[in-house]
């Protein structure tokens, strides 16, 4: 089966790189794709559109520890540039000092489990 998406508006991303898309499908074709078996929902999508303003993780650039604050973490996972998921901690002062130089994005949870993010770049 081919199925063809139409981009029907987009919204250009915000400070917290969100991005929102409104699809439409041809034919009868399926417009949510929760409802698809083979398209699982990934939870470390859905980021607060207003992570920007209250998240900060400093030093930016980092050497060797990072420091989150601006939200009160429950959970603070790192994912690589390329998504892989690089440390999981409680902790709000985390060492990076093992991480490869690049692009990191650190998800934070809070304790009413809204999830926000933040981009840093290790050195």
């Amino acid at each position: 089966t081919v199925y063809t998406l139409n981009v029907v508006g987009l919204k250009s991303a915000s400070a917290s790189n969100a991005v929102t898309v409104t699809t439409t499908a041809n034919e009868g074709g399926n417009t949510n794709p929760s409802d698809d078996p083979e398209t699982p929902e990934d939870p470390t999508t859905a980021v607060s559109e207003n992570s920007a303003a209250k998240l900060t993780v400093y030093p930016n650039p980092a050497v060797s520890v990072i420091n989150i604050s601006g939200v009160d973490a429950k959970s603070v996972s790192i994912y690589s540039s390329t998504g892989a998921l690089v440390e999981a901690t409680a902790e709000t002062v985390i060492n990076v000092s093992d991480l490869a130089a690049g692009l990191y994005h650190a998800v934070v949870v809070d304790n009413n489990g809204k999830k926000f993010a933040k981009s840093f770049i290790k050195e």
